[in-house]
């Protein structure tokens, strides 16, 4: 049964190719992929991005394409080895960091291994709004509220205009003792197509754990 699982993002500008004369062969089968990708023709897209890899083995930007797709399938076996392919290629591929890291919260629920990718990203790029926004909902999900906070400030910051930001921390504001002991079913994360894994898939050791983690995030980010 396919999993309703949430997508990745594909490569910057992937999907507005136009026209495929003059093109790089390559380039021409990456162009056609998304050509099925926005006819809806998932598995010939992932046959032709699959021909590509193989002919073209050093893409990073077609394996992190497959992961999207594997995971929007629900086979996140293929996602994770598309995603880890692309950074192995390219270690500095912003995309599939992100894609990477929200793939291992939201659907494998390993939340240290996420976090660990965030202070990556985030170290490259302190402003990275997306990934600020995913570290307040990882926050939410182990508990660590008073930290959660700072993350949402932080997004409101970057962009004043953040309505998910703003409606979160006006909810934190509103939260008695018993409603944060409920975290996360007291919040719902706004700008995140994913759900956040409840604290009871995980113990307290692992939760304990995260917020330390979570906590030697604020440098980067200039909390």
């Amino acid at each position: 049964m396919k999993e309703n699982n949430p997508p990745g993002h594909f490569a910057p500008g992937a999907t507005n190719l136009n026209g495929t004369e003059g093109m790089h062969p390559v380039d021409q089968r990456y162009s056609h992929a998304h050509d099925l990708i926005s006819k809806g023709d998932t598995s010939g897209a992932i046959a032709e991005l699959l021909s590509l890899v193989e002919e073209s083995p050093g893409s990073a930007v077609a394996h992190n394409d497959l992961g999207c797709l594997y995971q929007e399938l629900g086979d996140p076996e293929a996602a994770l080895r598309h995603y880890e392919k692309a950074i192995e290629i390219d270690p500095a591929y912003m995309t599939a960091l992100k894609n990477l890291a929200a793939f291992l919260f939201a659907v494998q629920h390993r939340i240290g291994d996420a976090l660990l990718l965030y202070h990556r990203i985030l170290s490259a790029k302190p402003d990275d709004v997306e990934a600020v926004e995913t570290l307040g909902h990882i926050s939410i999900a182990v508990g660590a509220l008073d930290i959660d906070r700072r993350f949402y400030c932080r997004i409101l910051k970057l962009e004043p205009g953040h309505a998910g930001a703003a409606y979160i921390l006006k909810t934190l504001e509103t939260l008695t003792p018993r409603d944060q002991n409920s975290i996360p079913g007291a919040i719902q994360p706004l700008g995140n197509n994913s759900e956040a894994p409840s604290t009871e898939r995980n113990d307290r050791h692992t939760r304990e754990d995260s917020r330390f983690t979570i906590a030697t995030l604020q440098e980067p980010v200039n909390l």
